[in-house]
């Protein structure tokens, strides 16, 4: 059960959104569509095409403590608390436990950046190669005629090099030397992966809980784990 306050203010996108979208891509919408920002509390509603899927945008703090019982209680800086009969961490590194799985992961940086291109360009499929640092391109569905191609990699372990600007240049040339179509550039960033040994996700029940479960160490594979996460969670 997930209780919302009466003063949140609830948007709805009229139209139909493209399901295909992550939460990151739905952010992006409120943020250039409605010129707000995504995290500031109140909701958002995603319709898609067919009518009988939404997808939903809702922060509400960050959850800073965890009980366990017959059911799992979250408890919100905001002072909200979420009660469900399961609960699964999907955070960079799981919150909930500090050494029983951190410990046994690597931290990374990784680099990404985002560019404008017609739709229709590039079939619509997520893209990586076996280089070491590796590539990897996927696309964001954008609104009108025009999509998000999302390109990144260069990854290195945190903390042993300091060279971003390099790692940027040296994926602008890479993707543009293959998508010649690529319009401009509309954001970068970097961010930390978590890498396991083998380099598959941990997808468990949270060691020492009972209906607690992880979904982490995506070593930068973080769509292809989230939907797989996704699954088993169901199961």
């Amino acid at each position: 059960m997930i209780p919302v306050p009466s003063q949140v203010r609830i948007w709805l996108a009229v139209g139909r959104t493209d399901m295909r979208s992550g939460m990151q891509g739905l952010a992006l919408q409120v943020q250039e569509t409605l010129g707000r920002d995504p995290h500031a509390g109140d909701l958002y509603v995603f319709r898609g095409r067919s009518g009988n899927l939404i997808k939903i945008i809702w922060h509400d703090g960050l959850v800073i403590e965890i009980e366990e019982g017959n059911q799992v209680r979250l408890k919100c800086d905001s002072g909200s608390t979420v009660t469900a009969s399961n609960a699964v961490f999907a955070t960079n590194s799981p919150i909930n436990t500090w050494v029983k799985i951190h410990s046994k992961m690597a931290p990374y940086r990784t680099y990404a950046m985002a560019f404008d291109i017609s739709k229709g360009t590039l079939p619509d499929a997520l893209y990586w190669d076996m280089d070491d640092p590796y590539y990897y391109v996927r696309l964001n569905p954008g609104t009108g005629k025009t999509d998000r191609l999302i390109v990144g990699g260069r990854d290195h372990r945190s903390g042993e090099a300091d060279d971003g600007e390099a790692r940027f240049t040296a994926l602008e040339a890479w993707i543009r030397a293959l998508v010649p179509e690529l319009s401009r550039e509309r954001a970068r960033w970097s961010g930390q992966v978590l890498e396991t040994i083998d380099y598959c996700g941990f997808i468990v029940r949270s060691p020492g809980n009972g209906n607690v479960f992880v979904a982490t160490g995506d070593s930068g594979q973080g769509m292809t784990h989230g939907a797989l996460a996704g699954l088993l969670s169901m199961i």
